[in-house]
């Protein structure tokens, strides 16, 4: 199981992000669930 952090979240949702490409290639190839926390 992987946490992701809300910082390539925003960066594969942004496609103006420099981050961009990378996030969401890295979001493709990471095994299955992902565990995004809830902040409390």
């Amino acid at each position: 199981m992987i946490v992701w952090d809300t910082g390539p979240l925003i960066a594969a949702a942004d496609t103006d992000d420099e981050h961009h490409a990378r996030s969401v290639a890295l979001m493709r190839r990471t095994p299955r669930p992902l565990l995004v926390p809830y902040p409390s």
